[in-house]
């Protein structure tokens, strides 16, 4: 399970590139924990529009729809209305994406969208508890060369200013370091 799946160049969000290790067991581990986060059916189809460069993105696209043997929609769409017209196009009910994407659009425009999945960028409030309303919204924290250990579910925000806090998946220990003396 620790044996390499691949290696991925990646710059994702930090534009710093680098090549990340991606091992089984990150993957087997994405596939476990989906489901204790989120309810999704075989019925359900997840676009997978990132390209390898969003390393973090596109593995996990491929890992939710392996974890709920669902349909994978793998299309090219790499601005906005690519997204609306592929989201559309295919009827897919999940998607992961950035939060500048989520807010140049309506839920209107993609109206199979039951659940979205966001990374990479600081998602608005504003943004989330308009999504929220319509779809199950969860925030993701997560890199390419890093398991998915931390989310936040603006679904479960029960009041109007509210603002989830990351939370650890399901089996996930988190250690907090000790502020050293310069603040960092």
């Amino acid at each position: 399970a620790d044996a390499t799946l691949c290696y991925c160049y990646t710059g994702g969000t930090t534009k710093a590139s680098r090549c990340a290790r991606v091992t089984h067991q990150m993957a087997l581990h994405e596939c476990e924990v989906y489901p204790q986060v989120v309810k999704l059916a075989s019925d359900d189809r997840v676009l997978q529009q990132h390209s390898l460069y969003w390393g973090a993105s596109a593995y996990g696209e491929i890992d939710i729809a392996l974890a709920f043997a669902c349909a994978l929609v793998f299309v090219e769409a790499f601005d906005t209305e690519s997204v609306v017209t592929a989201t559309r196009a295919h009827g897919a009910t999940c998607a992961g994406l950035v939060p500048s994407v989520l807010a140049a659009i309506e839920h209107s425009d993609v109206p199979s969208l039951k659940c979205v999945f966001t990374w990479g960028e600081a998602l608005q409030a504003r943004v989330a508890r308009e999504w929220a309303k319509r779809v199950r919204l969860i925030d993701l924290l997560i890199s390419t060369e890093c398991w998915l250990s931390l989310y936040a579910d603006w679904s479960a925000v029960g009041e109007e200013h509210g603002t989830p806090n990351f939370q650890p998946v399901p089996g996930t220990l988190v250690r907090l370091r000790p502020v050293s003396q310069d603040g960092a």
